[in-house]
């Protein structure tokens, strides 16, 4: 289950336990993706976790890159947009070389070393998704949290849990769809 969620707003990522992921890093971190496959803007650490690893951002994905306008964001972009969102709340962590539960699964505090060898080599291993609504894809809050953390076979593998919800709606509204995501990074 999610970590409680917090009322959506200006005024959300401005609290204390927000704190803004600097755009450099989402620039260094998201530059192997073509740009208009950039799909996160602004992007937070909720940092009131200690055992999650939690993070919002704002989503805007204005066409379908793949084909013809299908009218509403769907699974290809909801992918995209985990594993941007992901790399960039991992890399966070990394840059700032804080004391967090998950901050032992990766050694390197060098930016460059962790995009060679960390992300290059991360993947999902599962994800399971459930939609409740379509989505427009232009205004759209995602919600990742990093729940648990197990190493086997010199991987780090990160259970996740992610929520898409309308950007114009509150962040306790129902997600209009969710999932679970693993993900396997390599232990370093």
């Amino acid at each position: 289950m999610l970590a409680p969620l917090k009322p959506l707003g200006s005024h959300a990522f401005q609290s204390d336990n927000f704190r803004a992921i600097p755009a450099y890093l989402r620039d260094n971190i998201l530059e192997p993706y073509k740009p208009e496959c950039v799909y996160i803007g602004r992007a937070f650490r909720d940092m009131s976790f200690d055992k999650e690893l939690v993070a919002l951002a704002e989503v805007c994905v204005p066409y379908t890159f793949y084909g013809s306008q299908t009218g509403h964001f769907n699974a290809v972009e909801s992918l995209l947009c985990l594993n941007q969102l992901a790399f960039l709340t991992i890399a966070d962590l990394v840059v700032d070389d804080e004391p967090h539960a998950f901050r032992q699964a990766i050694k390197t505090t060098d930016l460059q070393d962790f995009k060679e060898q960390v992300l290059s080599r991360t993947f999902i291993t599962s994800v399971k998704t459930q939609f409740r609504r379509t989505l427009d894809g232009h205004h759209v809050v995602m919600r990742l949290a990093f729940t648990t953390m197990r190493k086997h076979a010199g991987m780090v593998f990160l259970a996740s849990e992610f929520a898409f919800i309308d950007g114009t709606r509150s962040l306790d509204a129902p997600p209009a769809f969710f999932g679970q995501a693993t993900f396997a990074i390599p232990a370093m």
